[in-house]
């Protein structure tokens, strides 16, 4: 046997002459191989002026003195450019990359490249058992690869949870998704302890329920004042009613439950009205539109208005219902 097994360095063997050229012909290859580091991969043309020691990784089609010695590790020495043929296992660090790629017997690839069944993956973070997944960064891009893209979340069985989880240093805020049943749910907490439906949507027929209540706001008019609000719909039912709690008011124009239409042809119907509450389309509010003593609502151009001229300072809720 004249060489070694794996490396094949030049063993030296008995009465042989000019040992030393055997024994640094060995040397030379440690030390292209040994810590193998290359400048660059994929270059198909010789540098014109390279250094001792200089390492590279020939591409694909090399030209001039790298003909026929693609993917071969060519490191300049003595002048000269000598050729490694890549084993099995071999790994590389390239500088130009700041990547680390290993032979797999056909090409060079990155070890990241091939990452299948991982215990736990962590970028720029640390992951554990509970999050064996985990990304530190400011952003995440999920791209198609073709046409669409799916995010999916399987869970086992219909009582266990498969959701997204919204929190604010470490407390869930919001969470959407199939939490303990199959039923799409959202729900908000403001202690990530006790948690607020907002909606459900019902696998089996499809219908929507808001559980925490509908569409709703509050708005506080001082006398003479009014407030425009665009309810994102043309038309529906609107229960409006006075929500002071520390002077309440008896004086009247505290409630009306009424149909409108913001639409081209505006219409305002009470269902059930206090009154000192009057109902108008047309004309849009200044503040001193309406009567005097009453509450006055109007729909038009896609809102409804809310004008106070009871006297005082008033809070208002109301509630679109559908």
């Amino acid at each position: 046997m004249e060489q070694s097994d794996n490396l094949a360095l030049p063993y030296i063997v008995s009465s042989q002459d000019q040992k030393h050229i055997t024994h640094n012909e060995a040397l030379n290859m440690l030390d292209a191989l040994l810590h193998l580091s290359v400048l660059e991969k994929d270059l198909t043309v010789p540098p014109v002026d390279p250094a001792a020691g200089d390492r590279h990784l020939v591409g694909a089609s090399a030209t001039g003195d790298w003909t026929g010695r693609d993917n071969n590790v060519a490191a300049w020495q003595n002048g000269g450019w000598v050729f490694y043929l890549p084993q099995a296992g071999w790994r590389v660090w390239v500088e130009s990359e700041q990547r680390l790629l290993a032979w797999d017997q056909a090409q060079w690839v990155s070890p990241l490249d091939k990452i299948q069944n991982a215990s736990f993956i962590g970028i720029n973070a640390t992951a554990d058992v509970s999050n064996r997944l985990v990304l530190n960064a400011g952003a995440s891009l999920f791209n198609h690869d073709g046409a669409g893209h799916q995010i999916k979340i399987n869970k086992n069985q219909s009582t266990d949870t498969g959701s997204v989880l919204y929190q604010s240093n470490w407390s869930g805020r919001a969470e959407m998704g199939l939490a303990g049943s199959d039923a799409f749910q959202i729900k908000v907490s403001a202690d990530g302890t006790s948690w607020s439906q907002v909606f459900n949507a019902d696998p089996a027929t499809g219908i929507a329920s808001l559980p925490s209540g509908a569409n709703s706001s509050e708005v506080t008019l001082t006398d003479d004042a009014f407030v425009s609000l665009d309810l994102k719909q043309m038309s529906g039912v609107i229960m409006l009613w006075c929500a002071d709690e520390t002077t309440p008011d008896t004086s009247g124009g505290r409630f009306a439950l009424f149909y409108f239409d913001a639409s081209a042809l505006p219409a305002i119907v009470a269902i059930n009205a206090d009154a000192f509450v009057t109902l108008e389309t047309g004309i849009a509010p200044t503040g001193t539109t309406g009567l005097d003593q009453y509450l006055t609502i109007r729909a038009d151009s896609g809102k409804f208005h809310i004008e106070n001229r009871r006297g005082g300072t008033h809070r208002y809720r109301w509630m679109l219902l559908n």
